[in-house]
């Protein structure tokens, strides 16, 4: 029947509900005798979709194809609005809901025309609001079948394309519909509750919208709704109660007697290690863990709730504790997937929540533990520090070694260079010298005495100066033993001749041998080879480099060679022990002074001898690695 089509719900101060109808009748309502009545004469002849009285007790009529009507309070008199939007050039003829906010202005819902704002005070539309689908702020429809207010800023539409939220300041709109859960997007009847839930109902269902959230419950047949059907019409009853149209009759519902229990607890109905089942019911209810290996470590946990009414409704959360920051929404397959997780405890949690947004009364809970592997526990991890411990103290203590060492090797050279310095300054090369001084002055040759001591003293701070250094360079040596020549022939009168040849004098510059090394060798080859030979004495220093590694150093004499010189040796035992101490000192020397892997100095002596097998003198080679 077509006056079951109630456009619009309206309680007069009488508290009767006019129900104007698809028919172009009205269906009136006496809540308290609950008799239902009809008027066919009406005096505006035309299909009524909203009624709205203002401060003044004029009634506002939004009409189906007649535009926007006022009846005066006193006169009774009908006034038709009939203009356009601005900007527009059609005729708001087609009103489906009106809201009045404030004393100047009415809110006008149209059909295809979107939201037009009108101004009491001048009886015309003084803004138009439709839909724009490049922007996003746009209203989301030019349909809207119910306006009602949210809050002072805000009001709610419903329109052919979901719920659309206006802010009346900013003039933007934001919408809700079939992608955030409604049943359908077609909305007709709205209203708010106590708590600011709104009420919707839909081409397709039911439902109640929580405006800040944006969650929608839905209900349905189970819930006492017939007919999914809804009309634009709704009023709220003094009880409490909400009154709805829908295409077969009215609804009435109260939405506190909607809200659902509490689900049932969730329980844990399997639990998976790489697709392999593992009983877990006897742990759950002793409350002890379960224990994987760190290879086991991709796990599946399967929950449902034994909730047998609206359980397509029930929502589930979960949460691994150790793994999870934040409660998780669980899929369609009520289960919860994890891989690859670390060893350590963890504590699995599962909770449901009905679509009222309560939750069971209790989580499940679920201990977990994966073992570490080996190297990973708590006595690996002590015993590698107490080895590492160890090491560092085997290495403290090993370097402590070899710290004293060094410190007892530069003492050793320290004296040894003070024992090298005392033996090449012999005192009888010194008292000699002094000698031949002496000689001089007494037989009046003064210039040859002030020569003498020149170089003397040259070579004293030579030796005093070579003395405190490692190395030195290999011109700095080469002077030093001319020196030492020319004052040990002058004292010897002359007796031998020398020759020191340098195989690239360019080299000798920056080549560096160690000091205090060669003077001994060659104190030697004078003292021990040619002061006890007759005749012709020489004495041959080279300095050559037969590959880029080394510096050999020879020094030749043509003395007596060793055999006789130990025979005077013997003899003269007291006189000579310095030559030998000499030598020692520099092979000790350089022993202390070389590091261990690399090549060392090596010092060769050999007898010359002739054809027939007799002494020719010395020769001492001297091979010097380079750096």
């Amino acid at each position: 029947m077509s006056e079951n089509q109630a456009w619009c719900l309206y309680r007069d101060k009488d508290g009767l509900i006019w129900a104007p109808n698809q028919a172009g009748t009205i269906l009136k309502l006496d809540t308290h005798s609950e008799k239902l009545s009809l008027l066919k004469d009406t005096a505006l002849f035309v299909n009524i979709t909203s009624i709205q009285r203002d401060e003044k007790d004029d009634i506002w009529v939004g009409c189906w194809a007649a535009g926007l009507k006022k009846i005066d309070h006193q006169t009774r008199q009908v006034t038709t609005f009939l203009s356009t939007a601005p900007g527009s050039s059609l005729i708001a003829e087609n009103i489906l809901s009106l809201y009045l906010d404030g004393d100047s202005v009415l809110w006008t819902g149209t059909n295809g025309q979107g939201l037009l704002q009108f101004d009491k005070r001048t009886n015309k539309y003084t803004h138009q609001y439709l839909l724009d689908e490049t922007n996003p702020a746009s209203i989301s429809a030019n349909t809207i079948f119910k306006i009602i207010k949210y809050n002072d800023d805000t009001l709610l539409l419903a329109t052919s394309m979901g719920v659309n939220i206006f802010d009346k300041r900013k003039g933007t709109f934001s919408n809700i519909s079939t992608k955030d859960g409604l049943p359908g997007n077609v909305v007709g009847p709205i209203d708010l509750d106590d708590k600011q839930n709104l009420w919707t109902g839909c081409i397709g269902g039911f439902c109640k919208i929580n405006i800040h959230t944006h969650s929608i419950t839905r209900y349905g047949m189970a819930d006492g709704i017939t007919d999914n059907s809804f009309n634009n019409a709704s009023l709220k009853l003094k009880d409490g109660k909400y009154l709805v149209s829908t295409e077969k009759g009215f609804i009435a519902f109260d939405p506190g007697e909607l809200a659902d229990a509490a689900p049932a607890n969730p329980i844990i109905t399997g639990f998976k290690v790489f697709d392999k089942k593992l009983e877990t019911d006897s742990l759950i209810a002793a409350g002890s863990p379960v224990i994987l290996s760190y290879r086991d470590n991709s796990i599946v946990i399967e929950f449902a709730s034994l909730q047998f009414n609206f359980s397509d409704e029930i929502k589930y959360y979960y949460r691994l504790e150790g793994a999870d920051h934040d409660w998780i929404l669980a899929g369609k397959d009520q289960a919860a997937h994890y891989n690859q997780l670390q060893s350590g405890k963890y504590v699995f949690k599962v909770k449901c929540v009905n679509r009222d947004g309560l939750s069971s009364q209790n989580t499940v809970i679920l201990n977990i533990i994966i073992t570490p592997p080996f190297w990973k526990t708590w006595w690996f991890t002590s015993l590698v520090l107490l080895a590492i411990v160890l090491v560092i103290y085997l290495f403290v203590q090993q370097r402590i070694k070899k710290i004293k060492a060094k410190e007892k090797i530069k003492q050793q050279i320290t004296e040894l260079e003070i024992k090298a310095l005392k033996a090449q300054m012999n005192p009888h090369f010194i008292f000699n010298a002094m000698n031949s001084i002496q000689e001089y002055t007494l037989m009046g040759e003064v210039d040859n005495a002030n020569k003498y001591i020149s170089k003397f003293s040259k070579l004293l701070r030579k030796v005093l100066h070579q003395s405190n250094q490692n190395s030195i360079l290999l011109s700095d040596e080469i002077e030093t033993l001319k020196l030492y020549l020319e004052i040990e022939n002058v004292r010897l009168g002359k007796d031998f001749h020398y020759d020191i040849h340098v195989e690239n004098e360019t080299e000798a510059q920056v080549i560096r041998i160690p000091s205090m090394l060669l003077q001994p060798f060659v104190e030697n080859a004078l003292h021990h080879g040619l002061v006890h030979k007759e005749g012709n004495k020489q004495l041959q220093i080279n300095f050559k480099m037969p590959d880029d590694d080394n510096l050999v150093c020879e020094i030749i004499d043509n003395g007596v060679g060793r055999k006789k010189a130990t025979e005077l040796k013997t003899a003269q035992h007291s006189a000579l022990k310095h030559e030998s101490l000499g030598i020692q000192l520099v092979e000790e020397r350089l022993r202390l002074l070389s590091d261990p892997g690399q090549k060392q100095t090596t010092i060769a002596i050999e007898d010359r001898l002739s054809g027939a097998g007799e002494p020719e003198g010395t020769k001492v080679t001297i091979t010097i690695p380079q750096l």
